[in-house]
């Protein structure tokens, strides 16, 4: 089970693409979360040992090119959530990539 809290995250678009990082918060089925120069806002679920989640991306600074190319994106993510962390990857309608995703759980929300 993904538990309500603070979320490092790490996605990849394959072994010869770029890599990013960043941070999201989940609680009660609404994300949110950013890196260097995109925000990250949107939805998820969980059910049976999966997670879903859709996820709108807007750019905050300009000083650091998008790992997508793009400013705004709307992204599609599914996996297994195992031992409180979770893995999966995402998509988009806009892009021609398919990201790798791993959340790991950092602290609880207060």
């Amino acid at each position: 089970m993904l538990l309500n809290g603070l979320y490092s995250i790490e996605f990849s678009a394959g072994p010869d693409n770029p890599t990013g990082s960043g941070v999201v918060v989940l609680c009660d089925g609404i994300l949110l979360g950013g890196d260097s120069s995109l925000l990250y806002k949107g939805t998820y679920s969980q059910r049976d040992g999966k997670f879903y989640a859709t996820v709108r991306t807007s750019r905050h600074a300009h000083h650091t090119p998008s790992l997508f190319g793009l400013d705004e994106a709307t992204l599609s993510f599914a996996g297994t959530i195992i031992r409180g962390d979770a893995r999966g990857f995402g998509a988009s309608s806009q892009l021609d990539v398919k990201l790798e995703v791993h959340l790991r759980f950092r602290a609880h929300i207060s």
